[in-house]
């Protein structure tokens, strides 16, 4: 007997706490019998209530299925309270006498538990009043798999015209779990139990998912003596630099009322991005005093969060996910509606949470929140100018009310094969940007001039040593009649601004290949020295903010060395565009790169023997001596008169 009323004490709990994700506020009986009035109301009377879903979107439908049913007594202080309990219409007896069995002792044997003795564990206990909502969460899953099959519903929802409120009425007094059998498309479904002995209103909670992605950033410009990283959703960084990715989420609110609990993380990079496998991890907040009251939608809450994880407040659970990581192709990304067609998916799962909970350590539950993060590098593939997209859905179990197995536990196989959610794409974006230099003596290009870029503060410089355009429909570049390539799509509006005629084609796309050597800093500094080349260009590609001096260090014969320039490119991540505070230094015809026209001029000859220099000092030296000569003979002439 101790052992009912311990379970009474907490199922009790469980209902009362409403863990099965509802908020219930009673609003009083309906007719035909008022039983807000003391005294007895037997099961059958005609006493019926309504229950209203707090919920107004189209396409829901709701069913109410009888657990129990029972007398209502109504005492003079308004406590309420049903006894003669019986299983409800929903149960199938025989499922729930194998489910519900007494403790066996020495002296009897274990038996099937009659509802009332069942129903007790509602009831309580004030003696024990012990509350273990894990515990107590298993009864009440216990009960959804002692349903008939086919279910039987003791009502169904009507949504009101006026209020737009879902409405199940003519419920007889007892305990019901309410569950939905249609939800609008990508809504979730939601299952909870209360007791109804009167009117009751109900604002049910969701299974909604939350999840935002962030880059774990580092600005180049951080001020001289202030470190620190900010959570911002576009950044910059040169090729060769590391991006750190955060996805946090959080697990809907009616957690606790799934059996089994399948979570993936499915992100897709773009083939500029290169993951690092090794440095994915997960991680979840074990300490809820963490997070209650943060947002994963606000940056510093979850920045704050982050840095602030310890082995204390947090646990990794890396190693109970599994890891998948491949090549994206066409299948793939039919096969998963990916928003990109080349570069890597990553797809990180567990096939039940519910099974790392543990009795007295239970790390997953209602909002817990669950952290992923990892690195990947850009590349020599990473798109000038314009953004290399990271994105991430969440596949996750979306109905409570499925009582399957579930998931195999397959590390080849993220696929779920029971009821599952997915929630739309979150992005982040790097840019990263170039200097492309044209060099010319006014009329001709110059190559085999020699540029050297510096910088003391960037990280990585690249330099183009080659690139070549293949004509390809997913392209990003078109073809100038110049024969130079852009970013910028041509405009065939007819209108004043018309750009046709500056195109080879309006329809053709072009995809650019490009051969890069990318140099670290090193002590501080990078430099990179960059030789023009026949078309009169150099590249240095795969930049990123700071500080930078070009200097020509070679210059052909017969030619000025230009003076250094000196400039510094900033990044804005509001409208995403790159800016140089030095007028040479210019954003060019394609998206968010720079161009460099830069004109040499011929030295001042010194002249050679023989030549037009000398020959003048001759001329200019015989004028004199011959005008000299006239001005003596003048003056002699003069005297002698």
């Amino acid at each position: 007997m101790k052992r009912i009323k311990k379970l009474a004490s907490l199922f009790l709990s469980m209902v009362m706490a409403l863990s099965m994700c509802l908020c219930v506020s009673a609003t009083g009986a309906t007719p035909p019998t008022d039983s807000t009035t003391p005294g007895n109301y037997p099961s059958g009377d005609g006493t019926t209530f309504t229950i209203t879903i707090n919920e107004t979107a189209k396409g829901y439908v709701y069913e109410a299925l009888q657990i129990f049913t029972g007398d209502l007594n109504v005492e003079a202080n308004g406590k309420k309270t049903l006894s003669n309990i019986k299983w409800g219409s929903a149960i199938d007896v025989n499922k729930a006498a194998e489910k519900f069995q007494t403790t066996a002792t020495n002296d009897t044997p274990a038996r099937a538990m009659t509802a009332a003795e069942v129903a007790a564990l509602i009831a309580g206990d004030a003696e024990t009043n012990v509350f273990d909502s894990a515990a107590a969460q298993g009864y009440a899953q216990d009960l959804a798999a002692c349903l008939k099959a086919p279910k039987v519903a003791a009502g169904t929802s009507v949504q009101n015209a006026t209020t737009g409120l879902y409405e199940i009425g003519g419920l007889a007094a007892g305990y019901y779990m309410v569950e939905n059998t249609t939800v609008p498309e990508d809504a979730d479904y939601t299952r909870y139990m209360l007791e109804v002995v009167g009117d009751v209103t109900a604002t049910p909670k969701t299974g909604t998912i939350e999840h935002e992605k962030y880059i774990n950033d580092k600005p180049a410009q951080t001020p001289e003596g202030e470190e620190g990283r900010d959570f911002v959703k576009v950044n910059d960084a040169p090729i060769g630099e590391t991006v750190d990715y955060v996805i946090p989420v959080k697990l809907p609110e009616n957690f606790d009322s799934y059996k089994n609990y399948y979570l993936q993380f499915q992100d897709a990079l773009m083939k500029g991005l290169a993951l690092d496998p090794t440095t994915v991890k997960v991680q979840v907040v074990t300490d809820k005093a963490l997070t209650d009251g943060k947002s994963v939608a606000n940056k510093d809450d979850v920045k704050t969060i982050v840095e602030a994880l310890t082995a204390d407040n947090s646990k990794d659970v890396t190693t109970n996910f599994h890891e998948l990581d491949r090549a994206i192709t066409s299948d793939l990304v039919t096969k998963y509606n990916l928003p990109v067609n080349e570069g890597t998916l990553l797809q990180v799962w567990n096939t039940n949470l519910k099974t790392l909970n543990t009795e007295g350590n239970v790390i997953f539950g209602n909002n817990t929140w669950v952290i992923l993060t990892y690195t990947a590098t850009l590349t020599e593939n990473a798109v000038i100018g314009i953004p290399n997209t990271n994105y991430v859905k969440i596949v996750y179990a979306n109905n409570p009310n499925d009582t399957g197995d579930g998931e195999p536990d397959n590390p080849n196989n993220p696929d779920p094969q029971n009821p599952t959610g997915e929630t739309p794409n979150k992005d982040v974006e790097t840019f990263t940007t170039e200097l492309a230099i044209l060099k010319t003596n006014g009329t001709d290009i110059l190559p085999g001039v020699e540029f050297t870029l510096t910088s003391d503060n960037a990280t990585h410089i690249s330099l183009v040593t080659a690139e070549s355009f293949v004509e390809d429909a997913n392209g990003a570049y078109w073809k100038l009649k110049n024969g130079t390539y852009t970013l910028t799509a041509p405009d065939t509006t007819g209108s004043s601004t018309d750009t046709s005629d500056q195109y080879v084609s309006t329809t053709q796309k072009y995809a650019k290949t490009v051969t890069l050597t990318t140099t670290p800093a090193a002590n501080g500094k990078v430099e990179v020295v960059g030789t023009v080349d026949a078309q009169g260009r150099v590249v240095f590609t795969g930049l990123g903010e700071g500080d930078y001096v070009l200097k020509e260090t070679k210059t052909l014969a017969g030619y000025n060395t230009i003076e250094d320039i000196a400039f510094k490119i900033t990044f804005n991540s509001t409208d995403k565009t790159f800016t140089s505070d030095n007028a040479t230094v210019i954003v060019g015809k394609s998206n968010n790169t720079f161009e460099s026209t830069i004109v040499n001029q011929r030295g001042s000859l010194l002249p050679s023997t023989g030549g037009i220099g000398t020959t003048i000092f001759y001329v200019v030296g015989a004028v004199l001596v011959i005008g000299a000569g006239v001005l003596l003979v003048t003056k002699r002439r003069m005297r002698a008169q």
